[in-house]
């Protein structure tokens, strides 16, 4: 086992669970549910997807991964052309989705079978009228012992102003790094990628299921699903 390879892994079906648009037209041709969606080649492009789409979308890159790069809940002309360069940084295309209301998931298969699952949550920090928003980052955020530099660390530690994406959700709440809010204001940070909820005992037989089918149509032994669902206890219809 090398991270997340095995002497068992294909590397076609690598090539493709890196693509994420072509990962979709097999998913879905094959019945697994996916969001409607399409490459985009500029912010205008982009905004004119979304407008076909439906209000709010998702905007992020083909081939990222650790949800960098990835802008949630974008509802107006700006903030969808603003998302466009932050996502297209992180990889080699762009893709619009229709946004899926829930929680995110992320479940762990193995030898086709689920083994784990994660729930993810949302970082934020509290004002105290005193300090920063980059202060009240380091102090709430960064000083959690999973928060590192290196790929060994579960989470990123989040640094500002190159975190583009947090960057961009400051923004969205009238923020700079350099604002102080007022005492007891929650401020929203970073909307994904913070798996830190055990939920496996939660997951429905038949979502479970689905995530083994998914692995299985792109050919990998071991995969991590993303999957949005409000409530992963329930069949995912």
């Amino acid at each position: 086992i090398w991270t997340a390879e095995t002497d068992r892994t294909s590397a076609i079906a690598e090539g493709i669970s890196r693509d994420k648009d072509l990962t979709k037209t097999l998913l879905s041709a094959c019945g697994v549910p996916v969001p409607e969606g399409h490459v985009v080649h500029s912010p205008q492009e982009a905004w004119d997807v979304a407008q076909d789409i439906g209000l709010p979308v998702v905007l992020k890159p083909s081939d990222g991964n650790h949800g960098r790069g990835v802008c949630l809940d974008l509802s107006s002309e700006e903030a969808v052309k603003a998302a466009f360069p932050i996502a297209d940084a992180e990889g080699s295309d762009v893709i619009v989705e229709r946004c899926v209301p829930g929680q995110e998931h992320r479940l762990l298969v193995v030898g086709g079978k689920l083994v784990a699952a994660a729930r993810g949550e949302q970082s934020s920090v509290i004002g105290n009228g005193r300090h920063t928003v980059m202060a009240l980052i380091e102090a709430q955020i960064n000083t959690d012992p999973r928060r590192g530099e290196e790929e060994d660390y579960p989470l990123d530690t989040i640094r500002l102003p190159e975190n583009t994406t947090v960057m961009l959700e400051l923004e969205r709440q009238g923020l700079t790094p350099d604002s102080v809010p007022e005492n007891g204001r929650e401020i929203l940070v970073q909307r994904t990628g913070v798996m830190t909820n055990d939920v496996t005992d939660e997951v429905h037989p038949e979502v479970a299921e689905m995530a083994a089918l998914a692995v299985r149509i792109i050919g990998l032994d071991i995969a991590g699903v993303d999957l949005v669902a409000t409530d992963i206890s329930r069949p995912l219809h």
